[in-house]
């Protein structure tokens, strides 16, 4: 899964392309049903290929209410192909709804501090964790903590906000310990991993979500 962050988008017109072919992606598109299917069914057209990438996600009932391209995406059937149309890079994308369901989740940001083991001594130092614990209870920006600090790669460049996280899918401390927090609550785990410290953005509880798959094109002329 992949980080969100909301975004404003003024319309979601279509872009007709002129180097791409879009009725090809299309195809790909209704073939699949997570961006890790696409990739192993048409290697030779995403792996290595910088023109393209390929996500996945699940956006709530208030997401697909929250801006224009959100609003396209729920008027969309299951199984229904939209794009491509402007994205938050600037850029465009193809989006699928593939289903809507029921979950049991949460969402959460995390900053992560790998221990010796894990973290090469000549890269940037990191934060002592003492020198974090008090700039979080300080007030600081737990989110531009996070883009500053965690050693995530893959939500660091997203304020460490992770996807909605599913029962089952946290290592089960994690799970464990979130499932005691309210919103905006803090709590910290250490384990041969290294350090965490996770913030509550959502509880967990049931709700429904829709999930997307998005073919990012990064050139659409």
């Amino acid at each position: 899964m992949i980080a969100l962050e909301l975004f404003s988008c003024k319309a979601s017109k279509q872009i007709e392309l002129k180097n791409h072919d879009a009725s090809l992606l299309k195809s790909h598109l209704n073939e699949v049903s997570d961006a890790d299917e696409i990739y192993e069914k048409f290697k030779n057209v995403y792996y290595g290929n910088k023109k393209y990438s390929v996500v996945d996600y699940h956006l709530s009932n208030s997401e697909l209410k929250d801006n224009q391209q959100n609003k396209e995406i729920a008027k969309l059937k299951v199984g229904e192909i939209i794009g491509p149309i402007p994205n938050k890079e600037g850029k465009c994308s193809l989006f699928k709804k593939v289903n809507t369901e029921t979950y049991f989740t949460s969402r959460q940001r995390f900053i992560y501090l790998p221990n010796e083991e894990n973290y090469h001594p000549t890269r940037e130092p990191l934060i002592e964790k003492e020198e974090l614990l008090r700039l979080i209870n300080n007030g600081e920006d737990f989110g531009k903590l996070a883009e500053l600090h965690s050693k995530d790669i893959s939500t660091n460049k997203n304020l460490g906000l992770l996807d909605w996280v599913f029962k089952g899918t946290l290592l089960a401390e994690f799970e464990a310990k979130s499932k005691e927090m309210k919103p905006l609550e803090i709590y910290e785990i250490e384990n041969e991993r290294g350090f965490f410290v996770c913030k509550i953005e959502a509880k967990w509880k049931k709700r429904e979500l829709t999930k997307i798959i998005e073919i990012k094109i990064k050139n659409c002329s």
